[in-house]
């Protein structure tokens, strides 16, 4: 059985989408464009192929539920920031950690969880099944993409997304001190629109 590596997340929209597009123009490794798109992961998981029909209609049931129950997630920009990821950096976006996301993450993670598995290959990504070249997929993705039910999720989760790679810590930094005195990113809000659940790529974009 053929296993992905799949993301459930919120793409982003309107004035935090053109700051984190704005950033990654300034950053190198991927590029966002038409189908690969800033967004606010929710949960990261490996599983099998052939659930991901079933997988689609549980994110679909909770989605409908929050509609019903008329409730909105916030998505608000906290701060720019670097995080090392196995030898680059990802310069991007953390988030602040408001209950309507804490919640929508939970629900998520609880109706995922029963089709997740512990592990995958490069094989699984993007880059990997449909390139051909999953020894091209970040280790370090290949590892968190595994680990994300229990070292990222409920309790440890932190919302923010990704905006490119940069080779080390100081040019990140740099580019982050540049980027603030160019953009005004406080009080950059959105409120989600909708979820995807996309085939991830090599640095846990999709």
């Amino acid at each position: 059985m053929k296993r992905v590596a799949l993301n459930v997340a919120i793409p982003t929209e309107g004035e935090v989408k053109e700051v984190c597009w704005k950033l990654n123009e300034r950053t190198s490794g991927f590029k966002f464009d038409d189908t690969h798109v800033s967004h606010v992961t929710l949960y990261q998981f490996y599983a099998e192929e052939e659930n991901l029909e079933e997988i689609s209609k549980e994110v679909k049931r909770v989605v409908e539920i929050w509609n019903e129950n008329k409730k909105k997630i916030k998505i608000e920009i906290e701060k720019i920031e670097t995080c090392e990821y196995g030898d680059v950096q990802l310069p991007g976006f953390g988030f602040c950690s408001n209950q309507e996301l804490k919640d929508i993450q939970q629900d998520i993670h609880n109706c995922i969880l029963k089709f997740t598995l512990d592990s995958g290959t490069g094989e699984a990504f993007y880059e990997g099944r449909n390139e051909g070249k999953p020894e091209e997929v970040s280790k370090t993705t290949v590892k968190n993409v595994g680990e994300f039910s229990k070292k990222k999720s409920e309790r440890n989760y932190r919302p923010h997304t990704s905006c490119g790679t940069i080779e080390s810590k100081q040019q990140s930094e740099q580019i982050i001190s540049e980027f603030e005195k160019t953009f005004n990113i406080q009080n950059k809000e959105m409120y989600a629109k909708q979820l995807i659940i996309a085939n991830l790529g090599s640095f846990g974009t999709c």
